[in-house]
């Protein structure tokens, strides 16, 4: 090979490599909403014709050095209603956890205790590590990424990424900002600090249409509170399903065991 073509095909590589090198930036659309109001409108938009939802989800749990991987079934109610039950590899059920928003029931499969009290978020958690409250657990569960009380809001569109970014800061120094797609209102993922100090997490991957709904098969949530690290893929997926009834949600603890009543939290002046 010439010395000539010799530079000639390294100029190529090292362009390819440039190119390769630099991110792919996606214009903002002409159609683009103007208003983070508008913007968050359409992730709430894209789930209002759902008012259940029953799912079978492989859930993996990373906290204090270890993993625990599991299948639950899941069902959930709008406004604040939810069903965890999990199961074991032969799908029998090992233990249940059900809250209609204000009470919660929950016991294992042959145990001899069975609990219920209020529906707090930390209750809520003692099946799944979801320290949350029953409407902020339904809005992650569908999709909709739950926001904190705001002072400001503002919008801007992200190249990198190609979807819109909504910060919102609020009281106490929190500050979140939320990825939405653009047409779909698809949240992509959503984090929230305190200074430098990570609080929340959400993280949504593998959209894919059920009933006509875009819907995030996979939901990866980190909270700095108990050192939740908990992913669910979404297998089975079923919008408004007939069978799904208000009393899942109000279960009551089987005969013959010990019910232990948590009572409700004494609230303040």
């Amino acid at each position: 090979m010439s010395v000539g073509r010799l530079f000639g095909s390294l100029a190529v590589i090292a362009l390819s490599g440039l190119l390769l090198a630099c991110p792919h930036r996606i214009p903002e659309p002409p159609d683009a909403l103007k208003t983070p109001e508008a913007v968050l409108s359409t992730m709430g938009s894209r789930i209002k014709i759902v008012k259940s939802l029953a799912v079978e989800a492989r859930a993996s749990y990373y906290g204090d050095g270890k993993a625990r991987k599991g299948t639950l079934e899941i069902a959930v109610e709008r406004p604040e209603s939810l069903f965890f039950a999990v199961l074991s590899p032969t799908g029998d059920m090992l233990s249940v956890l059900a809250s209609d928003g204000r009470g919660f029931t929950s016991f294992e499969r042959g145990g001899s205790v069975c609990v219920r009290g209020c529906s707090t978020p930390d209750n809520i958690a003692r099946l799944i590590p979801l320290a949350l409250r029953g409407v902020e657990a339904v809005s992650v569960l569908l999709g909709v990424v739950p926001l904190i009380k705001s002072r400001n809001v503002r919008l801007s569109w992200s190249k990198s990424e190609g979807a819109y970014v909504v910060t919102i800061e609020g009281e106490d120094s929190l500050v979140q900002r939320i990825w939405i797609e653009h047409g779909t209102g698809v949240a992509r993922r959503s984090e929230v600090k305190r200074g430098d100090k990570v609080v929340m997490e959400l993280s949504y991957e593998k959209t894919a249409k059920v009933s006509g709904i875009h819907l995030p098969h996979r939901l990866r949530v980190k909270m700095a509170q108990g050192n939740t690290d908990l992913q669910l893929d979404y297998r089975d997926v079923e919008v408004n399903p007939a069978t799904l009834t208000k009393q899942a949600f109000q279960l009551s603890c089987p005969a013959g065991t010990q019910v232990k009543d948590l009572g409700c939290p004494i609230e303040g002046p």
